[in-house]
């Protein structure tokens, strides 16, 4: 026997229920549900030929404006404009002009930390190298996923050093022990 012989009664089957489906589907569409679809095609019709793009002015203004202790802005990788609010003036001794420094290399510190550092404020290693045990507390209690971390890899000590290393300035207690 021939293959295609094979097929007829399955491809007549397939289209005798494809024709008795469309014919279901199609008498389920009364006259008012077609004079409906026609009037919904008709009105997205009207709205779109009223469709007028719109016009945008940016105009870039560079202005100084003097922020409180509290705000901090600086811009992120991409170059997008970010404020920060502090709850507390650490580093209140810091430059707010400066550009934050590269937290990512604290010891322990990765990028997803080091966004969660600066969406609370945290921008230079002078600030981690001057936290107090409350600091420390505050901060691990909110890295719920992270408990302990902060004191476990000494992110102070490492603070320190890091800020040796750019800034020539030790903040620790004593003279430094590391060489640059």
């Amino acid at each position: 026997m021939r293959r295609w012989v094979r097929w007829v009664p399955l491809l007549l089957g397939a289209g005798y229920i494809g024709w008795v489906l469309r014919g279901r589907q199609l008498r389920s569409w009364t006259p008012e549900k077609r004079r409906e679809i026609k009037r919904l095609r008709e009105e997205l019709a009207s709205l779109q030929s009223h469709q007028q793009p719109i016009r945008t002015f940016e105009k870039r203004v560079d202005v100084s404006v003097e922020k409180p202790l509290e705000t901090i802005v600086y811009r992120d990788k991409l170059g997008r404009a970010k404020a920060v609010h502090t709850a507390t003036q650490q580093g209140a001794g810091t430059n707010l002009r400066r550009s934050p420094d590269d937290l990512k290399k604290i010891f322990g510190v990765g990028p997803v930390l080091e966004r969660f550092l600066n969406d609370h404020g945290v921008f230079w290693f002078e600030q981690v190298a001057r936290w107090s045990q409350a600091d420390i507390d505050k901060f691990e209690g909110q890295l719920r996923k992270f408990s302990g971390r902060i004191t476990r890899e000494n992110w102070v000590r490492s603070a320190t050093e890091e800020h040796y290393k750019k800034y020539k300035q030790w903040l620790g207690k004593g003279n430094p022990t590391i060489t640059t």
